[in-house]
């Protein structure tokens, strides 16, 4: 949908509702700030399936105890590795704590990594990275999720379409932000041509039996397939591997816990920052001359970021319903449009 016809809500009204619908929830007030920042910069920067539209499934894990409003968050690890016990924290507020660990290990010692478990869904990982690379730093993030993506003929999901993330400082400029899962589209790209009865793309998804299909509800039934096929199985793997295997944590259909991975890279540790500086303008310099339109990723997000934050927030006429429901029932009204 055009976000012509879209409602348009102020970033800032809209950040103070967020966190005021998680504090009635039982989160500390500075928690529910990191849960609003984190989901309404998202819708900012363009990414509305991971936004706000997370609200109602959120505030659904917290209210059937799945996960922790107030939670112990342990950070433990001596060396370069850091074991994150997230405790059940709602997915925002431990990989940020997360964060902050990682990037002052890595200005300590050059990298640092943290391996988080037992956390909520991490909503969009390039909005971690993001704040990374504007502290100067490079990173890596991923999550591993439940079995939602096969290769063609399966007969049953075999893996999540577990997402990675990377982001990187650019001098002067947004930073590059790439994200993205490892399926050929997310899955919640499928009920809005669910709910409006239009097909999907081929390539996107198989029907239970593993056959290919357009059909978004058959899609929704049966199984996302990987971006560029095995290539995508295999990063799938990877990710399973370290966000998975290393934290223990294994997430199930229908909502749970979930498990990251997270590194972060000082790169004056490795050489002088004007000469990374000037090396990572110059290859993006060659790129950007390969074609009249091309875009490094995180430009077009940090565009629209940018319009969000002098027009207003861009909401679907049917999420913004859905708030506004949330809002009465909470006796917290969602602001109005501009």
């Amino acid at each position: 949908m055009a976000n012509e016809h879209r409602i348009r809500l102020g970033a800032a009204d809209l950040k103070r509702w967020v966190a005021s619908v998680f504090v009635q929830s039982g989160l500390p007030d500075s928690d529910s700030a990191i849960v609003a920042e984190a989901l309404v910069d998202t819708d900012m920067h363009g990414i509305s399936t991971h936004g706000v539209a997370q609200v109602p499934f959120y505030l659904g894990m917290l209210e059937r105890g799945v996960t922790n409003p107030r939670p112990n968050i342990a950070i433990e690890g001596q060396g370069a590795l850091l074991r994150v016990d997230a405790d059940r924290a709602l997915g925002q507020v431990a990989t940020m704590r997360a964060l902050d660990a990682a990037i002052v290990r890595a200005k300590q010692q050059g990298l640092a990594a943290a391996a988080i478990s037992q956390s909520g869904h991490l909503g969009a990982l390039g909005y971690f990275t993001r704040i990374a690379a504007q502290s100067g730093m490079i990173a890596i993030l991923m999550q591993n999720g439940p079995p939602l993506m096969s290769l063609p003929g399966a007969e049953r999901r075999a893996i999540g379409n577990n997402p990675i993330s990377f982001a990187a400082p650019v001098s002067g400029r947004a930073p590059i932000v790439f994200d993205v899962s490892t399926s050929e589209a997310a899955f919640g790209k499928l009920f809005g041509p669910a709910a409006r009865g239009e097909p999907i793309p081929e390539g996107w998804a198989v029907d239970k039996n593993g056959a290919p299909t357009t059909d978004a509800r058959e899609a929704i039934a049966g199984m996302l397939l990987p971006s560029g096929g095995f290539k995508g199985i295999g990063l799938a793997m990877m990710v399973e591997l370290l966000a998975g295997s290393l934290t223990a944590t294994r997430p199930v259909w229908g909502g749970g816990l979930f498990g990251g991975f997270l590194i972060v890279i000082d790169p004056e540790a490795a050489l002088a920052q004007t000469m990374f500086d000037g090396d990572l303008a110059a290859w993006l310099e060659h790129y950007e001359g390969s074609a009249r339109d091309a875009r490094y990723p995180g430009q077009l997000a940090a565009e629209k970021c940018a319009d969000a934050a002098r027009n207003g927030v861009p909401l679907d006429p049917a999420l913004h319903q859905k708030l506004a429901e949330i809002g009465e029932k909470s006796g917290t009204a969602l602001p109005g449009a501009l």
